[in-house]
This record gives structure tokens, C-alpha cells and sequence, in this order.
């Protein structure tokens, strides 16, 4: 009999850092090589880190780092040698949600050089398995992206460069782009993603994944309406996708046949904690239900049965509006089955409910 395999949402828990002001303290300092491995005698490999010196979170100078609303983590190419006063520290090294963690302590001693290994351990090979991971809601410089995806271990991230907000088109890092780069083989971002966002008062936000875009905008918050973007993408042979299900326009938009996929595990889940401040974007009032992580969680999934029970079979997409929201690139993240990584087979794959999301472990179900 054909074993089919399956997996579901899971948690996943990371150590709570305590915020400073991100500045390292004047006076001497010391040189400190930091090298980030997968395995022992392993070569070095990308990874994010937090960095504390007696208590305090702090940013070391030269490294590419992210700063946001409390996410405080900086990027660690394999190898770098950074400049630290005397003092006591503590680092912990993430290489995505597929290896361990490591943390290592160690003192800083005026006029004495260290160096730090981290060795971070593989726990899961999802890639070896055929599964092929994406965070589908990024907002950051195309420059930064290929550093990012090797550092978090994830193979696809459509780059939002066009975020319309009401009646405004933004364009952060300018326009350009063009549509795909290739890191490597199983490894690629696309710069072209746009973003159209009316949540305050407005219908709520898609976000298209096309080849020629952005979409001329010509509209205001309420007209024309998310579908008319839709069609168009769709035209071009592209796919659509919602942000989240508690858009007022969500559950219209899925009964036109205008999105293709819905992101469940979505960036008000952050690594260290969770947002439902939602009454002035969603129209939902806190009566609904959503009160805490688990209110949140709960009244989501609702939201999301409601659909599928209405007989639209729409399948789960995920991710974590990094650059505007604390938590780092694939935080959410989304898997796709396919037998070959590719940008057309992974999000076919999406379209066909070939996926599952998650922010950490992973769970699998054999049912014979």
C-alpha cells in the first residue's frame, strides 16, 4: 500500500534576548574570528547570530545586520573578524529552522585575540527528502538576499520591491530589478514582487508573483478592487497570494478564483512573541476570539477551515514581512514537494497543495 507522507504546523521556540542600544562601548578593543560550521572540520556556512555582553544585545561594526522593532541579529558570512571591548559574552549562532542552535560564552581580555567556533548541526535534511523551502513575504534590499538565504538556509524568497499603501507606490530600492537571480542550484529570490496593501479602512492586502511587474497603480483604498490585480497577474501566467485570511476582502478574493495560495503561518507570529493589535487593520473585533498565542492561532486556523469548508480548496503558504516586522527571513516558512528545485515547479507545487508551513519542527504522519 502507498504510504503517503504529510506535516503539520508545529512551534518553535527560541531563548528570549534581552535589548540594548546596539552600541559597542568605547575605549580598547580586541579582535575576536568568528567561524560559523555545519559539522566538525566542516567548511564555513552563512548564519544569523545574537550577540550579548553582560546582558545587553549589541551589533558588532562591519556585519550586515537587521534592527527592527526589537529583532536585533546580524549576519556571519562563514567568517568575520569583529572588534570587541574587554567583557563578558554570549553568542548564539541560527542557521535556519533545520539546524540546531549554538550558543558559546566567552570573555574578551584587553590585547588577547579569540577565536570562536560554532558549529551548528544539522537535525533535519528537508532538501534530501524532496521538500524545498520559501518564506513567500520578504521586504528587504535585493542586495542583502543572497547573503540571507545561505545564512537561514532557504532556497526561494520573492522580494517585495513594489508595496503600494493606500494610494501611494513605494519603491524603496528603486525599480529595475528584473525578475529572477539564481544563487545556485537549489537557491534563487526574485526582485520583482509587489505588494498591494489597503488595510486602513481598505480591503486588505495580495501579494502578486509575476513576471512582468509591478502592475501600473492607478486606484485609491478601496477601488479598483485586489481581484482586477489579480486577473492581470494571472494573465501574465503568474500566481496571487494572501497575506492572511482576516482581510475583508480574503474570503471574496477566494470565491472569484483570484488567489491561489494563503499564509497561515503569517508575520504577526514573531520568534518572540506574536501581534493582535488587529482591530483597526482586520475590522474583527477581539470579541472574535483572538486574545493571546493560542487565541491568535486558533481563530486563524478558523478563519482558514471556514474557507476549505465552504468548499474552496486553498492551499497554505507562509511568511514573516521581514523588514517591517521582528523576525528574521523564513521564520514562517513554507515547504513544497517537488522532485527537482525550480521556481515555476516550486510554486506549482504550492498551487497543487503539495506544501505544509511551519516555524519549526517538523512533524510527519505516516498513514498506511
Amino acid at each position: 500500500m502507498q504510504m503517503v507522507r504529510s506535516a503539520a504546523l508545529a512551534a518553535f521556540v527560541f531563548m528570549v534576548m534581552l535589548m540594548g542600544n546596539g552600541s559597542m562601548a568605547a575605549g580598547q578593543v580586541s579582535p575576536v574570528h568568528l567561524t560559523v560550521v555545519d559539522r566538525p572540520g566542516g567548511e564555513p556556512v552563512h548564519a544569523r547570530a545574537y550577540l550579548r555582553r553582560e546582558g545587553e544585545l549589541v551589533l558588532p561594526e562591519g556585519l550586515p545586520s537587521y534592527d527592527t522593532r526589537g529583532e536585533r541579529h546580524f549576519l556571519i558570512p562563514g567568517e568575520a573578524r569583529v572588534e570587541l571591548p574587554p567583557g563578558r559574552y554570549e553568542l548564539r549562532v541560527e542557521h535556519g529552522l533545520e539546524h540546531r542552535p549554538v550558543i558559546r560564552s566567552f570573555t574578551v581580555t584587553a590585547g588577547v585575540d579569540l577565536d570562536i567556533e560554532a558549529v551548528v548541526t544539522r537535525w533535519v535534511d528537508m532538501n534530501a527528502q524532496g521538500w524545498y523551502s520559501a518564506d513567500m513575504h520578504v521586504h528587504r534590499d535585493p542586495a542583502d538576499l543572497e547573503a540571507i538565504l545561505r545564512a537561514e538556509d532557504l532556497n526561494l524568497a520573492p522580494t517585495i520591491t513594489t508595496h503600494v499603501w493606500g494610494s501611494d507606490t513605494r519603491q524603496p530600492w528603486g525599480g529595475g530589478h528584473g525578475f529572477m537571480t539564481e544563487v545556485d542550484d537549489d537557491r534563487l529570490f526574485t526582485t520583482n514582487a509587489q505588494e498591494i496593501e489597503r488595510i486602513e479602512g481598505g480591503p486588505g492586502a495580495i501579494i502578486l508573483l509575476a513576471p512582468d511587474l509591478p502592475l501600473p497603480y492607478d486606484g485609491y483604498e478601496l477601488y479598483p478592487p485586489s481581484a482586477t490585480y489579480a486577473r492581470r497577474a494571472h494573465e501574465q501566467g503568474g500566481y496571487v497570494e494572501a497575506d492572511k485570511p482576516f482581510w475583508l476582502d480574503t474570503f471574496v478574493n477566494v470565491a472569484l478564483g483570484a488567489i491561489d495560495f494563503i499564509e497561515i503561518n503569517a508575520n504577526h507570529f514573531y520568534p518572540r512573541g506574536f501581534d493582535t493589535d488587529l482591530a483597526r487593520w482586520s475590522s474583527w473585533p477581539q470579541e472574535m476570539g483572538y486574545i493571546g498565542s493560542r487565541g491568535l492561532a486558533l481563530w486563524i486556523m478558523k478563519l482558514y477551515y471556514s474557507i476549505l469548508n465552504s468548499g474552496f480548496r486553498l492551499p497554505l503558504s507562509a511568511g514573516s514581512a521581514n523588514g517591517v516586522m521582528p523576525a528574521q527571513v523564513g521564520f514562517n516558512r513554507v515547504y513544497a514537494q517537488l522532485d527537482r528545485f525550480s521556481y515555476d515547479g516550486f510554486l506549482a507545487s504550492m498551487k497543487a497543495g503539495r506544501s505544509f508551513t511551519t516555524n519549526g519542527p517538523m512533524l510527519e504522519l505516516e498513514v498506511g
